[in-house]
């Protein structure tokens, strides 16, 4: 087995250990949704905040999940940081533009998950706040296909932002259409959100590589 072999293995077993882990985290997470209810299990999911009790095993638990989703956000924008300062060869002023603007969303979106902004938004106008979430997801997509120009990336980086897509709307549709009050919504919910994210931060370190090695993601296609 040559090295590029052994590393294409080892990034195999890596992301198998990491969606194990993640499947166990989720089922353990709807198990307590469902048999414990919500009360127990809004403490881990809770955004937060100050003033919050909620009868949780372990206080270091508190907002489990959201802190996971704040840290792989920051980290996704942090790996698009890494993409604009790598080596700029083939990157086009359009490239530039994506990269800086992905940073900006990203850092964002880590501070709404940890400040709670959309919902003081929603909550301020009088709309229900998935619809600013969709919002939020109509300007990514438009940024990824006018300055990413994402259809014409590879599969092994724009394969993720396809699944984090999908589980987006998935999160989207059950925090605006399922019955409040329905066992296990708020795990689903959540752990939607988190798969997401999770898939958006491989995403990022898959382009963040591309750049780095300086592949031109872009291939064949006029560049402006």
């Amino acid at each position: 087995m040559g090295v590029s072999d052994g590393n294409e293995f080892m990034k195999k077993v890596i992301l198998i250990l990491l969606f194990a882990a993640l499947s166990v985290y989720s089922v353990g997470m709807i198990a307590i949704d469902v048999f414990k209810g919500r009360d127990v299990a809004r403490g881990f999911f809770s955004d937060i905040v100050a003033g919050q009790d909620y009868p949780l095993p372990a206080k270091a638990l508190y907002g489990l999940n959201t802190s996971l989703c704040v840290t792989l956000l920051a980290g996704t924008a942090l790996l698009y940081a890494v993409s604009v300062a790598a080596p700029s060869g083939k990157r086009t002023p359009r490239d530039l533009c994506f990269q800086v603007a992905q940073v900006f969303f990203f850092v964002y979106l880590a501070a709404d998950d940890r400040l709670r902004i959309h919902e003081l938004v929603g909550y301020t106008i009088g709309i229900e706040d998935a619809f600013l979430l969709l919002g939020l997801g109509v300007l990514e997509v438009a940024m990824l296909f006018f300055l990413g120009r994402v259809h014409h990336w590879p599969w092994r980086v724009k394969g993720w932002l396809v699944a984090a897509g999908g589980l987006f709307f998935v999160m989207v549709v059950i925090d605006a259409f399922f019955p409040k009050e329905m066992k296990g919504r708020l795990a689903l919910e959540d752990l939607a959100k988190l798969w997401a994210i999770v898939f958006l931060f491989l995403h990022a370190w898959n382009y963040c590589l591309a750049r780095i090695a300086g592949d031109d993601l872009t291939k064949g296609v006029a560049n402006a």
